[in-house]
């Protein structure tokens, strides 16, 4: 059995991946031949899956792997979804400011998660933390553009460039200066505005919600009353969910509550999160 078919039978057994979208097909090659890639793709289209295709690949190669998110609530996310290799008897640590370890554990876990902050800081206290590296995947790898997130992502990918017997992988949703990037990683770039689920906007004017697909104008809501239970009714009763954003948790709470009795008559109550 080849390298191909072992990384995707562990993908499938695993993560419950079977097929692959065309982009990560066209990724997967790179990856296994352990190039540098940077991948830029609209969010739930599924990039993360090409960063557990490098870990799975590192892995099976005998070597260790890194996981860079720059949030910890990100990172708590990835070290959830990858503790699913733990069944196949690797170790996954997380190191965060909240999750510090002893420092022989991180050394010796086979896959490592750490916020960009948490892992300049170890490879600036101990920078043979890279040694038996075979992948550092760089989740929002459009950060290292930001002037206060973006030089620890930075220094961590310049040290693994040097390093030279680590792959980088690039994740992003936006990426303006991506060719520019890749061209410094020495990185194949990969771009797609492909999504599994078209993406439509709508604009808000007077008392109702204009739908756009692209620049043509689809469907029009009506509101009346409270605009986000008119939309939440809308999107339950024709596209089947729905994703509501506020700025503070203590909202999240207070929205959820309130929208539980009325969602109820389209799903289950206990869905609602």
């Amino acid at each position: 059995m080849n390298a191909s078919n072992n990384v995707l039978n562990i993908l499938n057994e695993i993560f419950g991946i079977r097929n692959l979208y065309h982009y990560q097909r066209r990724a997967l090659p790179h990856v296994l031949n352990g190039k540098n890639i940077i991948v830029a793709a609209p969010t739930a289209a599924g990039k993360t899956i090409i960063g557990y295709i490098g870990t799975i690949n590192a892995l099976l190669s005998g070597k260790r792997a890194i996981y860079l998110t720059p949030l910890k609530t990100l990172a708590e996310e990835k070290h959830r979804e990858l503790k699913g290799l733990e069944r196949l008897g690797y170790s996954i640590t997380i190191s965060t400011g909240d999750y510090d370890k002893v420092e022989r554990e991180v050394y010796k876990s086979d896959v490592v998660v750490c916020t960009y902050e948490k892992f300049d800081s170890m490879l600036r206290h101990d920078k043979s933390i890279l040694r038996n590296v075979g992948v550092l995947i760089a989740d929002e790898i459009h950060m290292i553009g930001d002037p206060e997130r973006g030089p620890p992502l930075e220094i961590s990918i310049t040290k693994a460039l040097i390093n030279r017997d680590t792959q980088i992988i690039g994740l992003s949703a936006t990426m303006p200066n991506g060719e520019d990037l890749a061209k410094w990683m020495d990185a194949v770039y990969i771009q797609t505005d492909w999504r599994p689920v078209k993406l439509y906007k709508g604009i808000h004017f007077m008392d109702r919600i204009i739908i756009y697909d692209g620049s043509e104008p689809v469907d029009y809501i009506p509101l009346e009353g409270n605009e986000i239970t008119h939309l939440l009714k809308y999107f339950l009763e024709n596209r089947g969910q729905a994703l509501i954003f506020v700025n503070s948790r203590n909202r999240a709470e207070n929205m959820a509550d309130k929208l539980s009795n009325f969602s109820s008559r389209y799903v289950n109550p206990e869905v609602i999160l």
